[in-house]
C-alpha cells in the first residue's frame, strides 16, 4: 500500500503556512515581499486537506501548524497516519503497520522546505525564485528552487478571496500532486499534547535519531 509521501505532507504544510489576513493587501508589492509579509504575521494554522492518493481513491486529513517548527498531520483510510513534530524531533506513526519511526527534523532546506515557513520568512528568497500571477480570480504563488538538486522542482501555492485553495506539487520526474485545502484558520483551544505523540504500547518503533 502507498504512504502519504514526506514531499505531500512538507508542502502540505508550506501551503497553509502562506495563508494570512494580509494577502495581497498592497498590489505594487514584488512577489517575494508579499511572501515575507505573510509569512511575518503567521502565528499558527489549522486546515482540512484532500488530495488524489491513486486513481479513484481520495485522500483527506487534518494538519495544525505553531510556530517555530511544531506541526501535526493526522489522515484516515487508504493512508492512515500520523506526523507530529515538536520543533526538534519528527514522529511518523504508520496505523497499518503498527510502527513509529522517530527522526530528526531535517535543517536542510532543499529537503524540508517547511523550514522556510515555520522559521525566518526572509529566507525564502535565498532559496527559491517567486513569480506572482492571476487567473481566474485565483492568485498564484510559483516557487523554483534555486538548487537545481532539489526534491522538489516547482511549487504553485493558490488562494482566493485572500484564502489558500491549493497546491501544485512537481518532482524532478514531473509528477505533480494537487493537494486541496479547505476550512483554514488560526488554531485555538491549543492544547499541550497536539504536538507530541503518545506511541501505542505494542508499536514497533525505529529511532533514526543519532546518539
Amino acid at each position: 500500500m502507498l504512504r502519504l509521501s514526506k514531499s505531500v505532507v512538507i508542502c502540505l504544510i508550506t501551503c497553509i503556512a502562506v495563508f494570512s489576513d494580509e494577502a495581497f493587501c498592497g498590489e505594487e508589492l514584488g512577489a517575494a515581499t508579499r511572501l515575507v509579509r505573510i509569512l511575518d504575521s503567521l502565528h499558527t494554522l489549522h486546515a482540512e486537506f484532500s488530495h488524489e492518493a491513486a486513481p479513484s481513491e481520495i485522500q483527506t486529513g487534518e494538519i495544525w501548524l505553531k510556530k517555530p517548527g511544531l506541526f501535526r498531520v493526522e489522515t484516515g483510510a487508504p493512508m492512515s497516519q500520523t506526523i507530529v513534530s515538536d520543533g526538534v524531533s519528527m514522529w511518523t506513526h504508520d496505523r497499518d503497520l503498527e510502527q513509529v519511526i522517530i527522526s530528526p527534523l531535517n535543517n536542510r532546506v532543499e529537503e524540508m522546505p517547511i523550514l522556510l515557513f515555520s522559521g525566518e520568512p526572509e529566507a525564502i528568497a535565498q532559496n527559491y525564485t517567486i513569480e506572482f500571477f492571476e487567473s481566474e480570480q485565483i492568485q498564484h504563488f510559483l516557487l523554483t528552487p534555486l538548487d537545481n538538486t532539489n526534491l522538489i522542482t516547482k511549487l504553485v501555492l493558490s488562494f482566493q478571496d485572500k484564502q489558500p485553495v491549493s497546491i501544485s506539487v512537481e518532482n524532478a520526474m514531473q509528477e505533480r500532486t494537487t493537494i486541496k485545502l479547505s476550512n483554514v484558520g488560526e488554531l485555538v483551544d491549543l492544547t499541550g499534547q497536539l504536538f507530541t505523540l503518545q506511541v501505542p504500547e505494542f508499536a514497533d518503533v525505529i529511532d533514526d535519531r543519532p546518539g
